[in-house]
């Protein structure tokens, strides 16, 4: 379990009710003291070494947030320029943690140019693509693993950064609350918010 060749493992410490995780990587094998002290029966002393390339504990269950549908932007009677209908919802997350936390957003469905905004803050992530029936798009702002990606019905993934507005950033909760809201230009997808609070003891 503590073979470094294994890469990371997830790390997970209780007490009462609090649960908390974080990913670490042992530095080296384990190593065994000698001695009758450190070894009995049942039992045999160790010492472990890991390194957390990420130094926050999280919450081991994410939050996860669905941003309701619906439809604005109706102008009637007609006047030129038209501004047709757009489709979005805005709710406000509350990042209890001590720094920082990046965001999860999934669109599952059609979407036409998805928008997602921290109105907070005013930072938004725009992808001008038109996503189709049946797929997903998935944007990740951890600070390891940023991405864009498309996901068909038969699992294959696409790379969708090349579609990101140039305009866009990365953007993670802030402490405290943060008004999240997406927009699009057409389609009438489902949008989950997912992040998890991330501390820096237990």
């Amino acid at each position: 379990i503590f073979n470094p060749s294994l890469g990371k493992g997830k790390l997970i410490y209780e007490n009462g009710n609090t649960k908390r995780e974080i990913w670490a990587v042992s530095e080296n094998v384990p190593t065994f003291p000698l001695g009758s002290d450190n070894k009995g029966q049942w039992y045999q002393k160790s010492i472990v070494n890991l390194i957390c390339h990420d130094p926050y504990w999280q919450d081991t269950n994410p939050t996860n947030i669905k941003l309701e549908d619906f439809v604005s932007h109706f102008r009637f009677p007609f006047h030129f320029p038209v501004r047709f209908a757009s489709r979005g919802d805005s709710r406000v997350l509350v990042n209890t943690g001590d720094a920082p936390a990046p965001i999860k957003v999934t669109f599952r469905g059609e979407v036409v140019n998805p928008k997602i905004t921290n109105l907070t803050t005013g930072e938004f992530i725009l992808i001008n693509y038109a996503i189709p029936e049946g797929y997903n798009l998935i944007i990740t702002t951890d600070f390891n693993g940023k991405d864009v990606n498309i996901v068909a019905p038969d699992g294959v993934e696409t790379n969708g950064m090349g579609f990101i507005d140039l305009s866009s950033e990365f953007f993670m909760l802030r402490q405290g609350e943060n008004a999240i809201s997406f927009l699009s230009d057409g389609g009438k997808p489902e949008v989950y918010v997912e992040f998890r609070n991330r501390y820096v003891s237990v």
